[in-house]
């Protein structure tokens, strides 16, 4: 039996993405789960700087969870292995100025 999704999209009448009952069973206190547009008028009241300036003060627990980069042989260019890397904070704005454009995420 295949492994449930760990990616689903709400959708009108169902802002999980399933219904309460599956999610439950499958979900709830077992595995990992992203809702895509499961509140989709939300503005946030915090900027990504105010989030990146909290993850900077100390005794921040902040973490920045991304995917690793591999070389790939010969070519010279960089992909995605597949694999991700966690940094624990409190970080500093050289920390930030390294990422790269995407495949990360920052927790606080």
């Amino acid at each position: 039996m295949a492994a449930p999704p760990i990616e689903v999209h709400a959708r009108r009448g169902w802002p999980l993405g399933m219904s309460p009952a599956h999610f439950l069973r499958d979900y709830w206190q077992k595995r990992p789960l992203l809702i895509r547009s499961a509140f989709p008028d939300f503005e946030s009241p915090l900027s990504p700087d105010d989030l990146a300036g909290l993850a900077c003060m100390e005794g921040a627990l902040a973490r920045i969870v991304l995917r690793n980069k591999s070389k790939s042989p010969g070519s010279g260019l960089r992909r995605n292995d597949g694999k991700w890397k966690v940094l624990t904070g409190p970080f500093d704005d050289a920390t930030f100025a390294k990422l790269p454009n995407s495949h990360w995420t920052l927790l606080v």
